[in-house]
């Protein structure tokens, strides 16, 4: 490991992660230590194969991200920290670190079309004419005072209106033009909640037909933590395309029929972008090439074996072929379509993925399926989290389409990475197959 010290008691306390690029194998990245030391210790060992604050930057090389709040015991005094495997290993090791350092929490989104926001000098142009309840009973605050990070915010409480023992809370946006919603790419919020009503979390554009979605936003890829318990949230306006030509209204809130009370926090609620994904890029239509395998070989494809095995199956989904990923010891095999019309995308352009997968998995193995908006020179300014952990399906089951939005930056073309992933834990199994994969540019 390595060891900063000699830092004044305290000085990471203001931080929101601790952020650092690691390359190593995957026997030392499996059980990784991070620790801040001296006037009280706090130590965290991660899973650097598996953890959801890692993202695959290419070439062996990890982005990895811990919320601070994992140090939360000693951070106050805390005046060095230290980063590497767990010792005591049977042989040498060697690993690479760059880029290590901290992030402030940030201040999100400011929707381009708003219908509230904390900052007095943001223009609110979509002020809803009317605000609801619906008779569930929730009780808003548009001006509530009491959170620190965003003053004033919208509080909701819940309420009993559907029946005793039967809590509701949602906050519902009405009166607006039919299709006022249509012309834009994004809906976007910030909410602050417990865990457990984020979890299962409601959107819906409603009158003239209604189009509801429930999300997770605990796992949610359109996502992003700002600290102290708000959650930026950017949701495609494509999910609601069903109905929302002649939406007058929206609504959010966790899902009712709660056994307790429960409130949330809501503020800078809006609008980006305009559909069609921030005015189209050159490229439209399909990207992937060889998408079910049917070439026979890999033809389109990059295969990188790490201590696996990646082949040509005749267990297909449709078609003669599919694609087979192995893996029964510590390593991580991965089937990438990369660097897809690098240079024909634009920041914001949708893009949809549609594929089959099945597989088997046992004793820790995992699969994980990422979305990456690439940079040209090397690095990824978006990750999408399609699917990670274990649980595969036995039967051929079809993923999307998925709808995702591209990154701030994606000069280098969007990758689509399929990898398999076992520790070093006996009779450890990820067995995975992939078919028919599209990824059509929109």
């Amino acid at each position: 490991f390595v060891a900063f010290t000699g830092y004044s008691a305290g000085f990471a306390s203001s931080y929101e992660n601790f952020v650092f690029k690691v390359k190593g194998d995957a026997g030392n990245l499996g059980a990784f230590e991070v620790k801040f030391i001296e006037n009280g210790d706090t130590s965290r060992v991660y899973n650097l194969t598996t953890y959801s604050g890692v993202s695959d930057l290419g070439n062996g090389w990890l982005q990895v991200s811990i919320p601070m709040s994992d140090f939360a015991a000693t951070i106050a005094g805390n005046s060095g920290f230290l980063l590497g495997p767990l010792g005591g290993q049977a042989a040498p090791f060697t690993f690479l670190l760059t880029d290590i350092g901290f992030t402030s929490a940030g201040a999100g989104i400011i929707p381009d079309n708003v219908v509230y926001a904390t900052d007095p000098a943001v223009v609110e142009d979509l002020a809803p004419p009317g605000v609801d309840n619906f008779g569930s009973g929730a009780v808003f605050d548009f001006n509530f005072a009491g959170d620190p990070d965003f003053n004033p915010a919208i509080r909701v409480a819940s309420g009993e209106g559907y029946g005793a023992g039967v809590h509701v809370g949602f906050v519902a946006f009405t009166g607006y033009s039919a299709g006022f919603a249509s012309s834009y790419e994004n809906f976007v919020f910030k909410v602050k909640g417990d865990a457990g009503n984020l979890g299962a979390f409601e959107v819906k554009f409603i009158e003239n037909g209604d189009t509801s979605r429930v999300y997770n936003l605990t796992t949610y890829s359109g996502v992003s933590d700002l600290g102290n318990g708000w959650l930026q949230v950017s949701i495609p306006m494509s999910d609601f395309a069903a109905t929302i030509a002649g939406n007058s209204g929206f609504l959010l809130g966790p899902l009712g029929g709660q056994p307790a009370p429960f409130a949330f926090l809501l503020t800078d609620i809006g609008f980006t972008g305009t559909a069609g994904g921030g005015g189209g890029g050159g490229a439209t239509g399909e990207l992937a090439s060889n998408g079910g395998f049917e070439s026979g070989d890999f033809t389109g494809w990059e295969t990188i074996l790490n201590g696996g095995t990646i082949a040509i199956t005749n267990d297909s989904s449709a078609g003669n072929f599919a694609a087979n990923l192995r893996i029964t010891a510590a390593g991580n095999p991965t089937l990438k379509a990369a660097n897809l019309a690098a240079g024909d995308l634009t920041p914001g352009q949708q893009v949809t993925v549609t594929f089959d997968w099945k597989g088997s998995d046992a004793n820790g193995g995992v699969v994980d399926i990422r979305l990456f908006s690439e940079l040209s020179g090397g690095g990824v300014s978006k990750t999408d989290i399609i699917r990670e952990g274990a649980g595969f399906p036995a039967n051929w089951t079809t993923i999307g389409p998925l709808v995702f939005t591209t990154g701030p930056d994606v000069s280098g073309g969007v990758t689509l990475q399929f990898t398999a992933i076992c520790g070093a834990v006996a009779g450890c199994v990820s067995d995975v197959y992939i078919d028919n994969v599209s990824i059509v540019a929109n």
